[in-house]
């Protein structure tokens, strides 16, 4: 779980670099990925996100309660070609979940759960993800699997020269504060969590309950 140490450090809005922060075995796995990707209700367009231009358009089944979600065989096609993330999952699972509160506590900031990926890249992939670019959340990048490299650099667009520049494993962390630029770069399969921490006004915190049966 994420230490007292690094709940301070959160506070500073600095950005750092964190070698084996999590177990990542312990946190998310490719198999619960698959089981909420075949979940059609949990993939609508308000989660579930393509990086990329391309249009989609589809027609829903019979038994279909929400219209705007993904068909399977459309997101089973674009992960084998592009960065693909789900928003809103700071309740998949209990780990998540509790790791979302532990920060909640510590900082008193409303965090989430985002879950980027892709497979191994193919002549036609389009794994660039998201170019330089900055968020208005405080974000702590996780690696689950595979390995990525994350530029962090300063609050100005114009500067290109890194304050970081790591290769993230299995484990690895790195913060990045709200305002600072940043780009991540892939070319291999991996599997990744962002925990995104609103500062703000009027702040409203999830329900943290977990029910076990």
């Amino acid at each position: 779980m994420i230490g007292k140490e690094m709940i301070a450090s959160f506070k500073e809005k600095k950005p750092f670099y964190r070698k084996n922060v999590l177990d990542p075995k312990k946190v998310f796995s490719w198999k619960e990925l698959a089981s909420l990707l075949n979940l059609r209700p949990f993939v609508n367009v308000e989660r579930f996100h393509i990086i990329s231009n391309s249009y989609f358009s589809w027609s829903s089944s019979t038994w279909c309660t929400d219209n705007n979600s993904w068909p399977t065989k459309i997101i089973r096609d674009q992960i084998n070609k592009s960065v693909c993330y789900l928003s809103d999952c700071s309740r998949v699972n209990k780990t998540i979940n509790d790791i979302s509160k532990q920060i909640e506590k510590g900082v008193n900031w409303p965090t989430d759960a985002h879950i980027y990926f892709n497979l191994a890249p193919t002549e036609n992939s389009n794994l660039q993800g998201f170019k330089k670019h900055k968020d208005q959340s405080h974000n702590l990048i996780v690696c689950i699997d595979g390995e990525y490299t994350i530029k962090i650099f300063s609050e100005k667009q114009e500067d290109d020269t890194p304050v970081i520049s790591e290769t993230l494993k299995k484990g690895d962390a790195v913060f990045v504060p709200a305002g600072i630029y940043h780009q991540v770069i892939t070319d291999k399969k991996r599997l990744s969590i962002s925990f995104p921490m609103y500062d703000g006004p009027a702040p409203s915190f999830e329900d943290r309950t977990w029910i076990e049966l």
